[in-house]
This record gives structure tokens, C-alpha cells and sequence, in this order.
């Protein structure tokens, strides 16, 4: 019990020492083993402990092992929140079950107010976590298996075999359930678990701990590619609705490792999940001609520009991007930038708002004698075309007065020095921009 406790009293520090915690308690060992030795860090430190008990209703000796648990913790003074939760059949029930349960864990923490969730998996847990992603074909995300702690889930336990869990349940005349679908050797899991990981122990003594000391390293070197995946898209990629963005000038420049990692990160930003075949598909996509579309799963789409590559989500075409109006300022010298300040006649825009493109819009460019329709004036800017139902405008009804980034229009423009004139300032980022930390 001592390795135990002192374990997760080590974990405990290093997650930030959170005052109150949720117990994922099933009744089973790995869990009771979780509870004694939180139970004994609470003896030393100022925490509060709560358990819930999930109840799927999909075993014959649920109802059991819910009664079970109401009796340990009456008897150890714990207080225990029970979840009932319907699982649907149909599919991956394994699946079904582990999102209910934790839909009902949030729950409870909200109603608890916890600060974080204590779940059991162990050393063996993690190796098998880590023998199921490589049958599958992970690369070290999956390699690196579970977090020791991403909010609210903590997993105190990882380095720690199940037989030091027994062996402390045992030493302190505790009884739990056991769950028999866990004999069942449909399962991956099980069957590593049952006929795999067994073999490796006795060929190579404590192969489950090192095996999840191995994931924690490969945990670190994650998080510092994240760290640098993070860092880069920040500079050279836009992900704000509906604009999903990446420079493919520095992507070219980058080792394939983080090709893959930014092209991976900005796609789960924009709702959509590569696997590896579509990670490569659209790597290889970037070689294409301007102007290239590729399809992706559930109606997402990749399109290629001479400058970006744009992650289209399906559920983007529903963002309605609304623009500020621009402030009026003296005009000052000049006619200002074109991009965010722009001097117009002062006569024109008592009416005007600025709004995204709508259909219909057009404007008489400056220098030009007749007019355009706002697709054809930004396609001749080379504003890609992702862009271009959502660019600001500056309209009187359908007609475009100013183009932040683009340009004014004829009548807007100051011919003389007759005319009265004020200072447009568009103060937003346009769909193009990307805004650093260090331009904010």
C-alpha cells in the first residue's frame, strides 16, 4: 500500500494539488485500489473525495455491483453518487457504453463540484492501450497512449501494475466485483489482456511498466511537437469560423513529421478528423494546380490557392461572419492604405454599412467605366475564392462604395480637392490576415 499511496501523492503534486475529486468507482478492484490510497493522501492533505458509480444496466450482475458499491463506501464514509445511463445496442456497443459513462462522470462533477475526475487505469491498462494503437497502425499519439492528466480526467495509477493493486486490496481484507465481460475475448482488449500481455511478463518480468514508463516518454515528446505545431499555426495558419487556413509556402518547409502534424491539428480545429490514408491524400494534394478541390468524409473539402491550402467544413457554409462598421476619422494627409483606411467622399455614406458579399453586389472600380459583379472584382484582386462570400464591403444596398484590402470604388474616391472627404478605419482582421500574438 505504501508504493501506492506515495504514488499517487506524487501525482497529486503534480497535477496542481486540486481540492476536490471525483472517483470513478465501478466496485471493481482498480478502482477500490484508487479510492483506499486517495483515502489515505486525504488523511495528509486537505481534499475532498467524492465517488460516482456508473450503472449501464448491460450485465446480468450490474444492479449487484451497484449494491456493492453502495456498501463500501457507506462503510469507508465516502459519499457516492449513483448514474443510471441507457446504452444503445445498436453499433459499437463497447463504444456506446464508454461515451455514456463518461457523459454521466461530467455530470456527476458538475453536480459534485469536483475539480477533477480519478479514473483507475493502470500499468497494464497502458500497455495494452499502447498494443491495441499499434495493431491499429498509430503513429506516437497513439503510442504514447493516456494521459496522466488531461482536465478534468487524471489518471494517478499508470506506472503501477494490477497485481500491486490486488496485492493492496488483499492486505487490507477488501472484497470487490468482478466484471465477467471482461473474459470475453471478442474483445481486443480482453484477449491482450487474457493471452498476450501474460506471455510478455513471464518472458520479460514488469514488461507492463516499462511499456507505460515508455508511454510517458513518448507523452513528452508529444507534447512538445504539439507545443511546436501550436506555435507554427499560429504564425502561418488562420483557424477562426468559418476561415481554415494554412500558408503552403512554410508547410513546404517543414519536416514531413510536422507536415502532417499542423495539416492533423488545423482539421481538428475546423471539426474535421484525418486518419492517416486522408492525411497523406491531402499532403499529396498540395502538389495540384490553383484552384484544385479535394473531397474529405462527411462533405468537408480541401481547396488549393497559389498561397493557401483551405479546410472547408461542411458546417462553415451556416457561419454568418458579421463585420463592424468601420470608423469615420479626420482624413489627415493621403488617402490611406487601401487594406484597413480608406478616404472617401463624405457625401456618399450617410447609408452605407459594411456587411459580408451578398449576391448582386457590384461596384464601378476606380479608373473604370463600367461595373462588376463583387466575385469578378475580388477574382481579379486574387482573393481566393473561400474567401470571397464572406468579404466586407462597404455598400450603399447593392452598391460597393469600398473594398477593405481591395480598393474603393469609382464614385467614392476623391478626385479633388473640392470634394468633402473623411477617413474610413477598418479596424477587424480581414479573411486573409492572420493576427499573432505579438500584432494583438
Amino acid at each position: 500500500m505504501n508504493s501506492l499511496v506515495e504514488t499517487i501523492r506524487d501525482s497529486y503534486f503534480r497535477i496542481g494539488c486540486p481540492k476536490s475529486i471525483l472517483v470513478a468507482y465501478s466496485a471493481g478492484a482498480d478502482s477500490l485500489a484508487l479510492l483506499l490510497g486517495l483515502m489515505t493522501v486525504k488523511n495528509e492533505l486537505p481534499i475532498e473525495i467524492v465517488c460516482a458509480h456508473v450503472n449501464h444496466g448491460l450485465r446480468a450482475s450490474a444492479c449487484a455491483d451497484e449494491k456493492l458499491a453502495i456498501d463500501i463506501t457507506r462503510r469507508l464514509d465516502i459519499a457516492l453518487m449513483v448514474k443510471r445511463v441507457e446504452v444503445s445496442r445498436e453499433g459499437n456497443l463497447e463504444a456506446a457504453a464508454r461515451e455514456a459513462r463518461y457523459t454521466a462522470l461530467k455530470q456527476a462533477m458538475r453536480e459534485s463540484g469536483a475539480q477533477v475526475i480519478a479514473l483507475a487505469h493502470h500499468a497494464d491498462d497502458q500497455a495494452e492501450t499502447m498494443m491495441m494503437n499499434l495493431a491499429r497502425g498509430s503513429g506516437l499519439d497513439g503510442l504514447a497512449g493516456m494521459n496522466e492528466f488531461r482536465p478534468p480526467y487524471w489518471r494517478p495509477l499508470l506506472s503501477i501494475p494490477k497485481s500491486v493493486l490486488i496485492d493492496a486490496l488483499k492486505g487490507a481484507g477488501m472484497r470487490w466485483a468482478e466484471d465477467e465481460s471482461n473474459q470475453d475475448t471478442v474483445f481486443l482488449r480482453n484477449d491482450l489482456r487474457l493471452n498476450v500481455l501474460p506471455k510478455l511478463e513471464r518472458r520479460a518480468p514488469g514488461v507492463a511498466v516499462r511499456m507505460s514508463r515508455t508511454a510517458g516518454l513518448l507523452q513528452d515528446e508529444k507534447d512538445m511537437l504539439e507545443n511546436e505545431a501550436a506555435s507554427w499555426l499560429s504564425c502561418y495558419a488562420k483557424a477562426e469560423r468559418p476561415f481554415f487556413f494554412l500558408m503552403t509556402g512554410p508547410l513546404n518547409k517543414l519536416h514531413l513529421a510536422m507536415q502532417r502534424r499542423v495539416l492533423r491539428a488545423l482539421c481538428f480545429q475546423a471539426g474535421v478528423m484525418l486518419d492517416y490514408e486522408q492525411t497523406q491524400r491531402v499532403l499529396s494534394f498540395l502538389s495540384s494546380m490553383p484552384g484544385s478541390i479535394l473531397a474529405l468524409p462527411k462533405n468537408n473539402l480541401v481547396f488549393l490557392s497559389s498561397q493557401r491550402l483551405h479546410i472547408l467544413s461542411d458546417n462553415a457554409k451556416l457561419i454568418d461572419v458579421v463585420w463592424q462598421q468601420p470608423q469615420r476619422a479626420l482624413p489627415g494627409e493621403g488617402l490611406g492604405d487601401g487594406m484597413h483606411e480608406q478616404v472617401v467622399d463624405a457625401r456618399l455614406i450617410n447609408d452605407a454599412l459594411m456587411r459580408s458579399v451578398r449576391p448582386g453586389d457590384n461596384i464601378r472600380p476606380l479608373g473604370a467605366s463600367g461595373r462588376q459583379t463583387m466575385q469578378k472584382y475580388l477574382s481579379a484582386r486574387k482573393i481566393d475564392k473561400p474567401f470571397r462570400a464572406y468579404w466586407p464591403v462597404y455598400a450603399v444596398e447593392s452598391k460597393v462604395l469600398w473594398v477593405p484590402g481591395c480598393g474603393v470604388s469609382h464614385e467614392a474616391a476623391i478626385h479633388s480637392d473640392e470634394q468633402p472627404r473623411t477617413k474610413l478605419v477598418f479596424a477587424q482582421a480581414l479573411p486573409h490576415e492572420i493576427i499573432t500574438d505579438g500584432d494583438k
